[in-house]
């Protein structure tokens, strides 16, 4: 049913102040404690009730006729906002009427579709229209509701633990009820699922609105689920049916919006509950603060208003947002103040936006033969979110609702297609203000694509996507998206894409007159795992005469690196460099993050980044092995992009040094030939043998290894005559350095001991000069065998070299 009402300028100025005042909340306790039950115990009533018995097909929208409503004055007709490049065309009678959208437009590369499946679809036997289609994402689950039916499913798209109706789901709080616009939100902060849908039942002139809240972000079996309802009319307002529920969670409260309607058929007003978030999550009572008639039935003021989704931790306020009650081109904002205590709600802020008008129903194939439509609701938002940027550290308001617009995207009076506009605020809890405004829409002169019931995501990276349900007559509606870069032009987007087509012929309903229902939701969202991945959840057209909830994982754009071929040493510790696009790292609170991998043995120890450099601080462990290698940087979505040959691992080579005392020898050592030989400190076997011929200056020796650093055993000895010495030795990634030992003189014939035969061999050679066959016997090296080298034999005799 559709209610006419017609207003002037001078009449919503005179009514705005009326309604704009702060106003103090009185917070109510409910007298009940909640309601739990397990995911386990929900499947077992679901097993027991079967199939849903479906109270109602979901009635005809009840709704406020908006199509005549007059335009705010101020507003420029233009699709894109701010500014670009003026056009005159003379004949206009407005010098805004044609202005090109800011240039720039959108940079490669774009998102891509990385999956998507189908949740709810329209049951066999029939059903609600439309689904109300809604959805969020945790870390571990997918949860989507429709008119009908909750399901989970994991993030590959696999069935999860809950499947179940709408009407088992809330078994325990709807009274044998039916059940209408379910909507889901996951909070970050609390790690939590939040479930509402409203009762449409008016028995006692009322209907309620119902909330679970869960346990936990994943959901199992043992899930527990925390039930609350309230009277719509709660705190004392008017009797009459809260339709159109909206949900939002920040860090002190859970807002819901309504348009109420008296008799469940005339418009009444809108109404705003903000429920005390520590109340619910502590296992109740809830605490209620309602707003009543914070918009009137006639006037102006937020026309179905939304809270704001806001996961800063640190929030103190919330925000209400709309579109206005009484003329087009305007949004209005409402702040909660104390929201987790005693919340006020402030004065109406109104910001003009460029022009908007009312939609046009999507014209799509009933059969092979025929035509009809279905319908695009009407200028409402249909999500509202507050979104961080994490590049500039600005937190921004993101929406977006149906408009109907001409073939260059702009609202007026020869609209003849359905566009999906979007905006951005800034400052939302202080003076908000429109950063940029933009609209996709299909250009194409004849049969366009229409973009309807959109929602709109802007992930940490500052990359916009809008989700919509896209089609026309040669296309039966599916589901379509329209991406921005975050260095693209402010205002500006790129074109309707279609991502998942629909199926083909849609004819559930009949005689309705504005279009057979469609909608009247859909929900994008950035996904909390990463920050960067955007899901969106619309209506397609999934089988003839069927709808379903189709849900998309949209994965930004793909990383590109190079870096310069960077050699690094075993064992050295040194910063690398990768240039290229797209890469990220959320802040701490988020599970997944930036990794980089280059292989065993290469470890990375920090990084900094900024979204085209990362510079990283990595290790190579000695036992690294040796050539080129791929550094891999995978993003915390999981894509990756690999630079062949970034890393070149190159051989370690140590240094060993120290000094000799050659004792009782008057030589010089390069006439001697020295052994040194690196043991196992374990085993004491030989790993590597070096042969010096003389040794450096002031008797300093030398030598290089390969060796892992450790513990191991060094022996050195020099020529025939000087015993063998072994020490331990620990090597270092330098080596070692500093070794000093003394060789005991006396062994003749080079066993490593000086006994009986050394003095036979001596004696043998007595008085011989020279350094011939007798070298050995010249102990002292002074050219002569004599008493010398006699009486160093006598006085070592006995000793072992080692």
């Amino acid at each position: 049913m559709k209610l006419t009402a017609a207003f002037s300028i001078l009449s919503l100025s005179l009514l705005a102040g009326a309604f704009a005042q702060d106003r103090v909340g009185k917070p109510i306790t409910l007298k009940s404690a909640p309601i739990r039950v397990t995911t386990a115990e929900i499947m077992r009533v679901t097993a027991v009730l079967g199939p849903q018995k479906w109270y109602e097909t979901k009635r005809n929208e009840v709704e406020v006729d908006r199509e005549n409503l007059p335009g705010a004055p101020g507003a420029p007709p233009v699709s894109s906002w701010p500014f670009g490049e003026k056009v005159d065309l003379g004949r206009e009678a407005n010098p805004l009427a044609k202005i090109i959208p800011g240039k720039g437009g959108i940079n490669t590369p774009l998102f891509s579709l990385g999956l998507s499946f189908n949740g709810p679809t329209y049951p066999a036997g029939g059903g609600p229209v439309p689904p109300d289609s809604t959805g969020d994402v945790s870390p571990s689950t997918v949860l989507i509701a429709s008119n009908g039916q909750i399901k989970s499913y994991t993030k590959s798209g696999a069935a999860g633990a809950l499947s179940t109706t709408d009407s088992s789901f809330f078994a325990s709080v709807r009274g044998g009820s039916g059940l209408s616009d379910p909507r889901v939100v996951f909070d970050r902060i609390s790690q939590r699922w939040f479930v509402e849908e409203i009762t449409t039942s008016l028995a006692d002139g009322n209907n309620r609105i119902l909330l679970a809240v869960s346990d936990s972000e994943n959901i199992t079996a043992s899930t527990v689920w925390n039930y609350y309802s309230f009277v719509q009319n709660v705190g004392g307002g008017a009797n009459g049916l809260a339709d159109y529920a909206t949900l939002a969670v920040d860090a002190n409260a859970i807002y819901i919006g309504t348009n109420v309607f008296a008799g469940g058929s005339s418009f009444i007003g809108c109404d705003v509950f903000v429920i005390r978030k520590s109340s619910v999550l502590s296992g109740g009572p809830m605490v209620v603060t309602p707003f009543h008639t914070i918009t009137p039935a006639s006037g102006a003021g937020i026309y179905t208003p939304w809270g704001c989704t806001n996961d800063d931790p640190t929030a103190t306020s919330g925000l209400i947002v709309g579109v206005d009650n009484a003329a087009f081109n305007l949004i209005q904002t409402r702040r909660v103040n104390n929201p987790g205590g005693t919340p006020t709600l402030s004065a109406a802020v109104s910001i003009t936006v460029p022009t908007t008008r009312f939609p046009i129903a999507m014209p799509i194939s009933t059969s092979a033969a025929t035509t009809g439509s279905v319908d695009s609701l009407d200028d409402r938002m249909f999500y509202t979110r507050i979104y961080k940027n994490q590049t500039t550290g600005v937190r921004s308001l993101w929406t977006a609702h149906n408009i109907g617009v001409d073939a260059s995207g702009v609202a007026g009076s020869s609209n003849n297609r359905t566009a999906s506009r979007w905006y951005e605020i800034g400052d939302p809890f202080g003076t908000p203000t429109l950063v940029q405004a933009g609209t996709a829409y299909d250009n194409a002169a004849s049969n366009p694509r229409f973009c309807t019931i959109p929602s709109i995501a802007m992930n940490l990276q500052g990359h916009a996507f809008a989700g919509f349900s896209l089609g026309n007559v040669a296309n039966s509606p599916g589901l379509g998206g329209a991406f921005r870069l975050s260095g693209s032009t402010l205002g500006t987007i790129g074109n309707p894409t279609s991502l998942v087509s629909g199926a083909n012929y849609y004819n559930i309903q009949s005689g309705t007159a504005f279009g057979k229902r469609w909608g009247d939701y859909s929900t994008t969202v950035v996904d909390p795992a990463d920050g960067m991945t955007i899901w969106t959840f619309q209506e397609i057209v999934s089988a003839n005469n069927q709808w379903g909830v189709r849900a998309a994982k949209m994965m930004a754009p793909v990383p590109t690196a190079t870096m310069s071929a960077t050699n690094i040493t075993q064992g050295a510790t040194q910063n690398i460099t990768i240039d290229g696009t797209g890469f990220f790292d959320p802040d701490v609170s988020y599970p997944n993050h930036l990794s980089i991998n280059a292989g065993a043995g290469v470890t990375v120890n920090s990084f900094t980044w900024t979204p085209t450099q990362i510079i990283a601080n990595v290790t190579v462990a000695e036992s690294a092995a040796l050539g080129a290698r791929n550094v891999t940087l995978t993003n915390p979505d999981g894509q990756s992009i690999t630079v062949t040959s970034g890393i070149t691992v190159t051989q370690l080579v140590k240094n060993v040094n120290g000094s000799l005392t050659l004792s009782n020898y008057l030589g010089s050592s390069a006439n001697l030939t020295f052994t040194i030989e690196l043991r196992n400190a374990t085993t004491n076997a030989v790993i590597q043998t070096v042969n010096l011929s003389g040794l450096g200056a002031g008797n300093t020796f030398a030598f290089t290894t390969t060796q892992l650093s450790g513990n191991y055993k060094l022996r050195v000895k020099a020529g025939k005559r000087f015993l063998g010495v072994v020490n331990n030795v620990t090597l270092s990634l330098s080596g070692a350095s500093g070794l000093s030992y003394t060789l005991t003189n006396g062994d003749v014939d080079g066993n490593n001991t000086v006994n009986n035969t050394d003095f036979t061999l001596l004696r043998a050679v007595w008085g011989s000069t020279g350094n011939g066959a007798n070298d050995g016997a010249d102990l002292n090296g002074d050219g002569t065998v004599g008493n010398l080298d006699f009486a160093i034999l006598r006085a070592n005799l006995g000793q072992s070299g080692q």
